[in-house]
């Protein structure tokens, strides 16, 4: 079982995990926020381009970019299920800069009456703290099997990623050498250890290497060289990592051209892999941020005829476009 820890660590072990959460990452951070005010019980609104809420989401703290800001949250929510933003107010109660906190440091203190009476939260310095809940915005992906904390997309794939861990590890291994070496020297006699180790050290420096491939061994006194090759078994095993590597895609909801996979892929499929990713995976992780951030922070620190919004980041159908004009 991976901790919240070993979920948030598999961001620099796993090559797929990596390409998949840092570009869903990258696509929400380059989404526009809009925020809207409600002007009247007919539902008309006005767009606000000048408002603090507008400013505290572009300028987020004094040390991080929205980008960089936004990123983290969505690396957080993606590795462990769950992401964390401290509001900080200032003396007279505003929300004055957020931050993200690291979802392996929070525990949520639950209230049988309240549902959360804070956020425990240990800081680097090992010092913990107690946040009131209206001074977080907790996202979270939901699970049936747990109220108050949220599920990774690692959890139903983790068998798949220390999979891949460990096939890369073999791979490494087996053109180091570690896991078995490329030929045998057979001798029809019992050599003496230090006898072994003398011509060990004479054939790998005389072959060994870039550029001594080619050289010409000399063989005396029934010395024969063995070539060990790879066996139809092995390919076959490092054939099977790419079904290891499409389920790990799958688990986050990626299609490979996102990742720069272009296994069987022309500018059509492409375009559509585009389409899906943006419509099935972003869309509906921007929104669900877009109603965690209206609905405990816009609401209640700014007003609640004050709502955000976003721009839709599908690209368009330009196929359906056409038909519709062609009708």
């Amino acid at each position: 079982q991976f901790s919240r820890t070993r979920m948030l660590e598999q961001y620099e072990k796993s090559l797929y995990v990596f390409a998949c959460v840092s570009k869903i990452a990258e696509k929400v951070a380059a989404v526009d926020f809009n925020l809207y005010k409600i002007l009247n019980s007919n539902g008309d609104v006005k767009e606000l381009a000048l408002h603090p809420a507008i400013d505290l989401l572009y300028k987020v703290n004094p040390f991080q970019t929205r980008s960089k800001f936004f990123r983290i949250t969505v690396i957080n929510l993606k590795l462990a299920g769950d992401a964390f933003w401290y509001k900080v107010r200032n003396n007279s109660g505003r929300v004055v800069e957020l931050w993200n906190l690291r979802p392996d440091f929070v525990e949520i203190i639950k209230d049988p009456t309240d549902y959360i009476k804070g956020y425990r939260f240990v800081k680097s310095d090992g010092e913990t703290i107690i946040i009131p809940p209206q001074d977080v915005v907790h996202f979270s992906t939901p699970t049936p099997l747990e109220e108050y904390y949220g599920v990774s997309p690692i959890k139903s794939a983790q068998i798949r990623i220390q999979t891949e861990d460990l096939a890369s590890t073999y791979q490494r291994d087996f053109f180091l050498n570690n896991a078995r070496p490329d030929a045998m020297l057979k001798f029809p006699n019992a050599l003496h250890q230090t006898r072994k180790q003398q011509i060990r050290d004479e054939w790998e420096d005389r072959h060994k290497g870039r550029g001594k491939n080619s050289k010409i061994a000399i063989l005396e006194q029934g010395m024969e060289y063995q070539q060990i090759s790879i066996s139809q078994k092995e390919m076959d095993f490092i054939e099977s990592m790419k079904f290891t590597r499409d389920d790990i895609l799958v688990a986050f909801h990626t299609p490979k051209p996102i990742v720069a996979i272009t296994d069987d892929v022309n500018r059509a499929n492409a375009e559509t892999a585009m389409y899906i990713f943006q419509s099935e995976t972003i869309k509906p992780l921007v929104e669900m941020m877009i109603e965690e951030i209206n609905e405990m922070m816009i609401i209640p620190d700014f007003g609640e005829d004050l709502y955000l919004d976003f721009k839709d980041p599908t690209p368009e159908n330009r196929d359906q476009i056409v038909n519709e004009y062609n009708l």
